[in-house]
């Protein structure tokens, strides 16, 4: 009896550990290049990925990240594919660094291998371009074959479907770490953009958000591929005196303000919105809006595009002052430049 329960204890205890034993790869670092990144610009940036499994995994890295609204992709973005012009052969791939538990570094060089993966649900709007299209005559089917075509689409549409592309991998053992840096991408092109997405006389947070194979194409634990990171930005309001440059007109005093995002800002007292667009607007007639203390001026983007294309005023802006509220608005090809009168 004792005996048999012993034997027992050893056969869960072997079971279990099967169970555990898993790739498993996470995101341990993000961050760009720059000790004061500005909105508007472009940076290199560091991306750790370490194999926290039990089993090695091969991994193309596909990440994706969203500075700002998270978009819908219908393959893996590798980013080990940038490494290499996506033009050429593949033979001339930069190399990455592999860091091993105990801090040591060895550089390495993807190999080349195919990619399998199942793609997203499609869209109501996709499922039906692709019902057209095999609707349309341009390929011949027998009634049988386009019913199964037809059949397939609608199963895509629930579940994807099974796809596959040439693209560049690299082996994690259990406790190692890929570092992959932007700067090594081919022509130095990979970078993250810094939206303007707040206007700010201070310092502002952005949230990087990565999403770490989410096609889970390399076949490891899915529960912890999210990873976020602050990002500390610039102010996107600019307060005078200033010398113009390829950011801002030239601000006079301490009463010239220049902003470059969208947003509101309590300046000098007012609250000052600016407003990209007017949800009741028809797409046809989108107005750009901006406020002080709940007073409008509304602009018509054709307006402002056929200023800007025109060239209709000398120094760069792309309508006439306009005082609203005791702040002289001008609107520029760069940004907005507030006046306190």
């Amino acid at each position: 009896m004792k005996k048999s329960i012993i034997i027992s204890l050893v056969l869960i205890f072997c079971l279990s550990f099967l169970a555990i034993a898993e790739a498993d790869l996470v995101i341990t670092d993000f961050h760009v290049r720059q000790d004061n990144p500005e909105a508007r610009e472009s940076y290199h940036y560091v991306l750790d990925v370490k194999n926290v499994g039990d089993e090695a995994v091969s991994t193309c890295l596909p990440v994706d990240i969203h500075l700002e609204e998270q978009t819908s992709l219908n393959f893996p973005n590798c980013l080990l594919q940038t490494l290499t012009n996506s033009r050429g052969d593949g033979s001339n791939v930069a190399a990455v660094t592999i860091i091993s538990e105990d801090g040591s570094k060895i550089q390495v060089t993807p190999s080349k291998g195919e990619l399998n993966y199942m793609t997203g649900p499609l869209s109501a709007e996709e499922i039906q371009k692709q019902k057209d299209n095999a609707n349309s005559g341009l390929r011949e089917y027998t009634e049988e074959e386009l019913a199964k075509t037809l059949a397939g689409i609608e199963k895509a549409g629930l579940e994807g479907y099974e796809s596959y592309f040439d693209t560049f991998f690299v082996e994690l053992q259990p406790g190692e770490t890929v570092r992959y840096e932007s700067e090594n991408s081919f022509n130095e092109f990979e970078q993250v953009f810094i939206p303007p997405t707040e206007l700010s006389l201070d310092k502002w947070e952005l949230t990087a958000n990565l999403v770490l194979d989410q096609f889970n194409t390399a076949n490891e634990n899915q529960d912890n591929n999210d990873y976020s990171e602050i990002i500390i930005v610039e102010p996107t309001v600019m307060q005078g005196p200033k010398e113009s440059s390829s950011k801002n007109v030239k601000l006079s005093d301490e009463d010239d303000y220049f902003a470059i995002a969208p947003g509101c800002a309590l300046i000098q007292g007012k609250e000052i919105c600016v407003s990209p667009d007017d949800p009741n607007s028809p797409d046809d007639d989108e107005n750009l809006i901006i406020s002080v203390d709940g007073s409008e001026e509304v602009y018509s983007y054709s307006g402002l595009f056929m200023a800007w294309f025109y060239k209709w005023f000398g120094d760069g802006r792309l309508a006439p002052a306009e005082v609203n509220n005791g702040v002289k608005i001008i609107i520029y090809e760069t940004g907005f430049k507030f006046s306190f009168v």
